[in-house]
């Protein structure tokens, strides 16, 4: 027997390609070698899917002009959720591009399901599954749902990221639950936030990193700890991507080291109410379709549309939109209004307003 087809191994295989997807969501740009799984490039399917609209209208990541694609504020939430969450919303996205080429994706879902109920471990053979199947489970092999040997091309292994997903039990055995659990502690919940804006993560993980340096500026990097630090500038940046202030202080919160969640609150108040004003900073303008009225003949000209644009008066039968006066300077000269109010001010300059 394969020892890569262990069901340690696979785990470990599946867990580092899953983060490698995650890890490159977060840092397209960075080299393959760095990633959980050294040398994993995302195969031409998953680009395509990780920028295409799902079944809520969202894409994880959005094409750039000039730089590589980069994380959507759906694909930061994407990151947050759990990981049995995150490998249905994948293979529900995937049944639904199969619907939108206009393809029945019965086949599809059928599959899921079968591959749900599989044994961890076990080889399954390709030939057993119809031609749409077949490109299906080969796809999954991407993501790290299931596993091919490089000898045996015809034969897949499901992993742990499909098996039991469709149903509640866990068939795994006491003691690969309680590593989990270390394992989660240790990379999971690793974070710990100061009052004064500093960040500590207790990590080896380069995602974990890749996802810190979204919305915080890395001051110093350890073997097992990472230290960075909460800025305007990074926090704007993270702003800019679509990431949310809610989204970092949940991110915070989710990952927060065991000791920060004997106490309340898990992230500094002044902290999370920092990111939350310099969110609200950028939602102090608003822009605004409208129209500028300037070059008035004359004083009284200008008074006039200044008038009608403060309080304007309904035109006989007209069912223009009224205007709405959002700035008028006497020294410039100028009237700025609605843009929905144009045509009722065009009409009103017409009829009382002679060059």
């Amino acid at each position: 027997r394969d020892e890569n087809t262990a069901p340690d191994a696979l785990r470990n295989w599946a867990q580092k390609r899953w983060e490698s997807l995650l890890h490159y969501m977060v840092g397209p740009g960075k080299e393959a070698a760095t990633r959980p799984e050294p040398g994993w490039k995302p195969a031409k399917e998953l680009k395509k899917q990780l920028l295409r609209q799902n079944r809520n209208g969202e894409c994880l990541m959005q094409e750039m002009s000039v730089t590589l694609p980069e994380i959507t504020k759906a694909g930061f939430h994407f990151l947050l959720r759990p990981l049995r969450a995150q490998v249905w919303q994948v293979l529900m996205d995937m049944v639904y591009f199969e619907q939108v080429e206009g393809s029945n994706a019965d086949d599809i879902l059928k599959c899921v399901f079968q591959l749900s109920f599989c044994s961890t471990g076990t080889g399954y053979s390709l030939d057993n599954l119809s031609s749409k199947q077949q490109k299906f489970v080969q796809e999954l092999n991407a993501y790290g749902i299931v596993y091919f040997r490089p000898e045996a091309p015809r034969k897949f292994y499901p992993t742990h990221l499909i098996v039991n997903l469709c149903s509640d039990a866990d068939t795994r055995s006491d003691l690969v639950k309680e590593e989990e659990g270390a394992e989660e502690v240790n990379e999971g919940r690793c974070v710990i936030v100061e009052t004064n804006y500093r960040v500590y993560a207790y990590t080896t993980s380069v995602l974990q990193e890749e996802v810190l340096r979204l919305f915080s500026q890395v001051m110093y990097k350890f073997p097992n700890m990472i230290i960075s630090v909460i800025t305007r500038a990074s926090v704007r940046n993270a702003l800019i991507k679509g990431i949310t202030a809610a989204q970092i202080i949940e991110y915070l919160q989710v990952h927060a080291h065991p000791q920060c969640m004997l106490k309340w609150p898990i992230v500094p108040e002044v902290v999370t109410d920092q990111i939350n004003f310099w969110e609200k900073e950028r939602a102090r303008i608003v822009p605004q379709p409208a129209v500028v009225y300037h070059d008035f003949y004359s004083t009284e000209a200008f008074k006039l549309a200044e008038g009608e644009a403060h309080n304007p008066t309904k035109m006989g039968a007209s069912e223009d939109p009224l205007p709405e006066c959002l700035y008028s300077d006497a020294t410039d000269n100028c009237v700025v209004v609605n843009e929905a109010g144009h045509e009722h001010m065009k009409k009103f300059i017409e009829a009382n307003i002679q060059a």
